[in-house]
């Protein structure tokens, strides 16, 4: 209900330009630059406000504590924690609230792990990659084809896990969830006892909502805006900072065409999809309407306006003619896998570990995607070369 009032919102602030005559620079700057950066955080609110009032509730239910002891055991044996079950799973709907819920973990350690493995979890803003490129190259096995991208995040999440498991060990510490040791003799390493369960108390649980909820807001607001801005300077100015309808020529396309060679091993060399990559950074709903825009004459505005709406028949046939089957794959995963967006970032920041934490998610999630993306598109080539 809200992403449609804030759509309203949009629609009705550029007709008041578009009466008033406003320079479609200025108009450029506030629909698709502060307006696009406002309604991306607006639009987070109830998601992250509904998701803090069921964790304070089954918290101060004593529900989760139990849940999470219960799973220890089998998160243990990859490297990891039963505290980490809800915000990975949380991670599938969008990863900022799975950051926010994970910030809650008492353990350093398990919440430094838990933090970096949730980008691997494929959130519903990535869906409109998996299913463009799908349509496109696997039609008769789309459905197959996005399962195997959550898998190959799943399965990346857990080998990372059992890496930090041996590579950075706690000597002496109890690998047991702390709800099973606190309620039990030692040596006792059983389900905790129903009698932990209790009534929560709802003014505290409302409180720790609303106190959550503003709190991303204060410190995201600026960060989101900010980088929405800077998208849609790059997107809109030329080398010579002017104003530039074709997206071609942008800025944008300049830093795409200077990636485009550090992606070319793993098959799309194409400074398109660099450049989307790139844009996706800010958030990545963007990543298949930037590809959609520098592939068309259209304006920027128009182009990430409309997304995918009446152009994806087109954009699948502008997609057959750049990737292979290979390199769509190999793109598919690499969207899975690389740094999340800067609304994520910005939550790691400033609620699970800091800048050097988000500097490091950032390192590691790329060239993570870049190595598992040059397997799957080796992969991809040789299996096509002994079905030839």
């Amino acid at each position: 209900m809200l992403s449609f009032c804030v759509d309203g919102a949009a629609e009705a602030l550029s007709t008041i330009l578009s009466r008033l005559d406003a320079p479609p620079l200025l108009t450029s700057l506030l629909i698709d630059g502060i307006w696009a950066g406002v309604g991306s955080v607006l639009s987070f609110i109830p998601v992250i406000a509904t998701l803090f009032f069921l964790l304070s509730l089954l918290e101060e239910s004593g529900y989760l504590s139990s849940v999470a002891a219960i799973l220890d055991g089998p998160m243990s044996r990859v490297g990891l924690s039963g505290r980490c079950v809800v915000p990975m799973i949380s991670g599938f709907g969008c990863s900022v609230p799975a950051v926010l819920a994970a910030a809650s973990i008492s353990d350093k350690r398990t919440r430094l792990i838990t933090v970096s493995l949730i980008p691997f979890m494929s959130c519903s803003a990535k869906l409109p990659i998996y299913s463009m490129f799908a349509a496109a190259f696997f039609d008769s096995y789309r459905l197959l084809a996005i399962i195997c991208v959550y898998v190959i995040g799943i399965i990346a999440a857990l080998i990372c896990g059992l890496a930090a498991k041996y590579l950075c060990p706690v000597p002496g510490h109890c690998q047991r969830h702390p709800a099973v040791c606190r309620y039990h003799s030692p040596g006792s390493c059983s389900t905790p006892s129903r009698s932990l369960l209790r009534i929560p108390d709802m003014r505290i649980v409302t409180s720790a909502a609303v106190s959550s909820a503003a709190g991303f807001v204060k410190k995201a607001f600026t960060v989101i805006l900010a980088a929405s801005a800077i998208i849609w300077f790059l997107r809109s100015f030329d080398t010579a900072f002017q104003f530039s309808p074709d997206g071609s020529n942008s800025l944008l396309a300049c830093l795409g065409k200077t990636v485009a060679p550090l992606l070319a091993p793993l098959g799309f060399e194409d400074w398109r999809a660099a450049a989307a990559i790139i844009a996706g950074l800010s958030a990545k709903e963007a990543v298949i309407s930037t590809f959609a825009v520098l592939s068309s004459s259209g304006s920027p505005a128009d182009g990430f306006s409309a997304g995918l709406s009446d152009n994806s028949a087109a954009l699948s046939q502008i997609l057959l003619h750049t990737f292979t089957p290979p390199a769509a794959l190999s793109f598919m995963v690499f969207c899975l896998l690389y740094a999340p967006c800067v609304a994520t970032l910005s939550a790691v920041k400033s609620h699970a570990g800091g800048a050097k934490q988000a500097i490091a998610m950032f390192c590691i999630n790329t060239t993570a995607a870049w190595v598992i993306a040059f397997a799957v598109y080796r992969i991809g080539l040789l299996i096509c070369h002994m079905s030839t």
